[in-house]
C-alpha cells in the first residue's frame, strides 16, 4: 500500500494503482456468478438469473450522500438544497485513507474498466467492489470498453463500494454507520455500509450531472428510444412511472431506460445496461423486459423467489430491481 496519509489525500489514479494486484479484473459474467454463489451472495432462479436481497436497505440513502468541500466545484454545487450534504477535506480524507487501507484486508476485490457516457464526453472509470454481484452489476450498468480501449485504460474515476465498510459518525461527521461519498476534485468515491446496488449507478449519474453542464450537456433522467426515421423520444418521470416500459417500446430502437445527455449532436446513453423496477412485472405487459430479467446473467435485486420462481406481484419490498445489459 502506498504511505498516503490524510495529509496528502488519496486521489482516484492513486486509489486505483494500490489496489490493482488486489483485486481481480473484469472478469466475465458467468464468472463473476460463480463467485457470487461462491461467497453467498445470492442463489439462482430456475431461469439462471441471479437472485440477491440488500438487507437493510433497498433502496438509496440520500442523506447519508456527501460532496466534499472544496474549489471549484463548491462554487458549482446548490447546497441550499436538501439533498445537498458538505463534508470538510480533512474529515473526508481521514474516511478515505482508512477505506483505502481497510479494502486492502477484505479476502476478495473484484474491478471493472469501462466508461460513464459516450463520445467526446465520456468518463473512464473504475469500480472496486467486496461483492461479485456488485461488479456484475457494474458489467452490465456502465459502457464497455473494446479489448483495444481496456488494453489502455487509465480511469479518471474511481469508485471503492465495499459493504462491510462502515462510517464512524463521530469521527467522520456523517449521519450514519453508510456513506456515500463524492470527491469531485480527487476523482474518488467511496460507499459503505449498504448493499444495495443503486448506490453505485446513481453514484455516477451524480457524477455525470456534475461534469456534463460544465461542457455545455444537459444530463436528464429519461429514458429514451429511436424510431425507424431516426427520430428519439425522450421519456421523463420519476422512478417507478413507466420510462423503462415505454421505452421497451418493439418498434423502436431502445437507446436506454434512465440516463442521457442530450447537446447539439443529439441525445446519447450515459449506461450500458437497464436497471428496472420489476414490481407486478408480468410476461404479457412487458413481455421485452420479462425475458431480458430472466435468462443467466441478470440480477434480480430483493425480487421474492419461490420454488425457483420469480414472484413479481409480492409486494412485501416496493424497490424490486432487475440489471441486465442492453443488448
Amino acid at each position: 500500500m502506498s504511505d498516503t496519509n490524510p495529509a496528502s489525500p488519496w486521489t482516484g489514479p492513486e486509489l486505483f494503482r494500490a489496489l490493482q494486484l488486489k483485486v481481480r479484473w473484469n472478469l466475465p459474467p458467468e464468472v463473476l456468478v460463480e463467485e457470487a454463489l461462491r461467497n453467498g451472495e445470492g442463489s439462482l432462479t430456475e431461469s439462471g438469473a441471479l437472485r440477491v436481497m440488500t438487507g437493510e436497505f433497498t433502496g438509496r440513502s440520500p442523506d447519508d450522500k456527501f460532496t466534499v468541500r472544496r474549489p471549484p466545484s463548491v462554487e458549482h454545487i446548490d447546497w441550499t438544497s436538501r439533498f445537498s450534504h458538505g463534508i470538510e477535506p480533512a474529515q473526508a480524507e481521514a474516511l478515505t485513507d482508512r477505506f483505502a487501507r481497510g479494502a486492502h484486508e477484505i479476502p476478495r476485490l473484484y474491478g471493472f474498466q469501462g466508461f460513464i457516457g459516450r463520445g467526446p464526453h465520456r468518463v473512464p472509470v473504475a469500480l472496486i467492489t467486496e461483492y461479485a454481484w456488485h461488479s456484475l452489476m457494474g458489467h452490465h450498468m456502465y459502457v464497455r470498453p473494446t479489448e483495444a480501449e481496456l488494453a489502455e485504460h487509465q480511469p479518471d474515476f474511481t469508485l471503492l463500494y465495499t459493504p462491510s465498510q462502515r462510517s464512524v459518525p463521530d469521527i467522520d461527521g456523517t449521519r450514519s454507520e453508510t456513506v456515500v461519498l463524492c470527491d469531485l476534485e480527487n476523482r474518488l468515491g467511496v460507499i459503505g455500509g449498504t448493499e444495495y446496488g443503486g448506490e453505485e449507478k446513481k453514484f455516477f449519474f451524480y457524477l455525470m450531472n456534475y461534469l456534463l453542464p460544465l461542457q455545455g450537456v444537459f444530463p436528464m433522467h429519461c429514458s429514451a428510444n429511436v424510431g425507424p426515421a431516426g427520430d428519439v423520444s425522450v421519456i421523463f418521470g420519476l422512478s417507478g412511472t413507466g420510462k423503462t416500459t415505454l421505452s421497451a417500446d418493439p418498434s423502436r430502437l431502445l437507446l436506454g431506460d434512465d440516463e442521457h445527455g442530450w447537446d447539439e449532436v443529439g441525445v446519447s446513453n450515459f449506461e450500458g445496461g437497464c436497471y428496472a423496477k420489476l414490481i407486478r412485472l408480468s410476461r404479457e405487459r412487458e413481455g421485452m423486459i420479462w425475458d431480458a430479467v430472466n435468462r443467466p446473467g441478470s440480477i434480480l435485486e430483493n425480487v421474492p423467489v419461490r420454488d425457483g420462481q420469480p414472484d413479481f406481484q409480492d409486494a412485501a419490498v416496493e424497490n424490486t430491481r432487475g440489471v441486465y445489459p442492453l443488448d
